[in-house]
């Protein structure tokens, strides 16, 4: 299994400077998106995130519903896209998650709260009525992890023997490129998913290490989940996954024995798991 030549550093949260704001007394306006007349489809919405979010799925973005975040700090730019934030509405107490898709700069910090997955939610019949409401909002986690890829369709993917039970289920003993950015899993996490290599860009194998794939064989639909526990070099694979646990289980008329390997599709999925929303070592190529 290729390693990859990469230098060590902490990765610190993700929007440290997001994360620690809470605000009281906050105007919320709101906006309608149209979300499902336009299919959750970022070309037709035309909001900020839609670069930074591109590798996410309908599914990804349907789990909260929307907000813009409008703020005098525009640096903050694409780095607070996909965050979460708790929403109170102080008339009523009621509360709801919703996700930065859009952002702003503005004078002061505001909410535009989509009016049909977010504002309604919490409103009382009287924002509606003055167009906005006053609310309590904190940046919060757990908030799903957004995909460091997109899937792939009709690439190869191979097969190693990681001999997990032989090494029982460590990632270190395994000798796979995760052990050292994953150092604190329980038994019962490593075995949840059988494993894989991923042979997507070198940078990206920071976050996809834990990640979760649904691969599917082309040929005969079967379908598996797998997490991402090594890298894979070679133009000829996309993965190389574990037999026993991961390829063995869509290769039901063991043609992926016969020739060596699958042709697969593999999209990025939630594991529903609290790591997702963990931070891990992060990778930077050696100079």
């Amino acid at each position: 299994m290729k390693r990859l030549s990469l230098s060590i550093v902490f990765l610190a949260t993700l929007v440290a400077s997001a994360a620690a704001q809470s605000g009281s007394g906050v105007f919320a306006y709101f906006r309608d998106y149209n979300l499902i007349g336009n299919d959750y489809k970022f070309e037709a919405l035309g909001v900020s995130c839609a670069k930074a979010l591109a590798n996410t799925t309908v599914e990804w973005r349907k789990k909260y519903g929307w907000t813009a975040y409008c703020t005098p700090h525009a640096d903050l730019g694409e780095d607070i896209c996909g965050q979460c934030i708790s929403v109170t509405n102080t008339a009523n107490g009621a509360n709801e998650i919703v996700r930065v898709f859009d952002y702003d700069s503005c004078g002061v910090v505001q909410l535009d709260l989509d009016l049909h997955t977010s504002f309604a939610k919490i409103d009382d019949g009287n924002g509606v009525n003055v167009g906005h409401l006053v609310v309590d909002y904190e940046f919060v986690e757990p908030c799903d992890a957004v995909p460091i890829g997109p899937g792939e369709t009709n690439v190869n993917a191979t097969f190693a023997y990681f001999d997990v039970e032989k090494h029982n289920w460590s990632l270190s003993d395994a000798g796979v490129e995760c052990a050292s950015y994953l150092p604190d899993v329980s038994y019962e996490w490593l075995k949840k998913y059988g494993w894989t290599g991923y042979c997507g860009n070198v940078e990206q194998m920071p976050d996809a290490c834990g990640k979760c794939l649904k691969v599917t064989n082309t040929e005969t639909k079967e379908e598996v989940t797998v997490r991402i526990v090594d890298a894979c070099g070679g133009d000829f694979h996309a993965l190389n996954m574990d037999y026993d646990y991961a390829f063995k289980k869509i290769d039901g008329n063991n043609n992926g024995i016969r020739q060596g390997h699958l042709v697969v599709d593999y999209n990025f999925v939630e594991c529903g798991d609290a790591l997702e929303n963990k931070n891990v070592h992060l990778l930077l190529p050696s100079k």
